[in-house]
């Protein structure tokens, strides 16, 4: 069993990656910064770090080389994650070793591919070095822009404070999402369930539905054929785990605007959000 340590202050990016590779079988511990993320190695068990490059308190590439100095984790295998970068900056985590970089940039699904390849190589020894271990992981992920702001010249214009509903029976999953749209000028609502979803839109008016698709009592699919059936004027993007995007994908069909799978980035939430308003 692979055994994970995430290090990222984005307490979004950190809890929808950790609930994901749980989901796939890996042990996920959890740090918020560098210094935590030193604490975590001495009392945990792990097999290989996932590190952003930027945090407060200490940064990723700071935490990894004080790590390594301890002679237990000089060998560390460290993935380093960030939302943006500079050619200098994968040139000092090249030259760190046992380390490859993955952009928070890529489509999530694509990083949890990523790392769910990386978790199930073997481990390497004295004639391999990891470096080797990891080329395949590193060739093609180190892209260190973020994926470009939406073209919205074309677009109809968006509310000024769009009404936003989320569904989802995730406790900490709907605050922090709730947190995340307040602080950009949405205003929000929130549902426990399918059920709770149904009696607010058949009293309230929203301009976008988040709507998580397995939920108790009333599935994502049932609001979403109640919205269908009541031809209620709203945009639906789906949240989704990375292993049901093709049911996501049906959910397209059946009336839904997007989706996106988790673990997703607050910049890619906000992306979608905004193209799906002003289309």
């Amino acid at each position: 069993m692979i055994k994970v340590l995430i290090v990222d202050d984005d307490v979004l990016f950190r809890s929808l990656l950790r609930d994901s590779l749980v989901d796939e079988g890996f042990v996920v511990h959890l740090a918020d910064n560098g210094e935590d993320g030193i604490r975590k190695l001495i009392e945990q068990e792990v097999d290989f770090v996932i590190s952003d490059l930027h945090m407060h308190v200490m940064d990723g590439l700071t935490f990894c080389k004080t790590a390594r100095s301890d002679a237990r984790f000089k060998n560390m295998p460290f993935i380093f994650v960030s939302a943006y970068g500079d050619t200098q900056i994968l040139a000092q985590v090249s030259s760190l070793g046992n380390s490859a970089f993955v952009s928070k940039g890529r489509p999530a699904n694509e990083l949890l591919q990523l790392i769910k390849q990386f978790g199930t190589m073997e481990k390497p020894t004295e004639a391999q070095p990891f470096s080797e271990v990891i080329q395949a992981l590193s060739q093609g992920a180190g892209q260190l822009k973020e994926s470009p702001a939406p073209d919205l010249t074309q677009q109809t214009k968006m509310p000024e404070h769009p009404r936003i509903l989320v569904v989802d029976d995730d406790d900490a999953l709907r605050m922090v999402l709730s947190d995340i749209l307040l602080k950009e000028g949405f205003v929000v609502t929130t549902a426990i369930d399918g059920q709770a979803a149904i009696e607010l839109l058949r009293n309230h008016t929203y301009d976008l539905v988040l709507l998580d698709i397995f939920m108790p009592n009333i599935s994502g699919y049932g609001v979403l054929t109640f919205i269908n059936e009541h031809n209620i004027s709203t945009k639906i993007i789906m949240l989704t785990a990375y292993s049901e995007l093709k049911l996501a994908v049906e959910c397209k069909e059946l009336g839904a605007d997007d989706f996106i799978g988790k673990p997703f980035m607050r910049r890619d939430l906000l992306n979608t959000i905004r193209q799906v308003l002003t289309k």
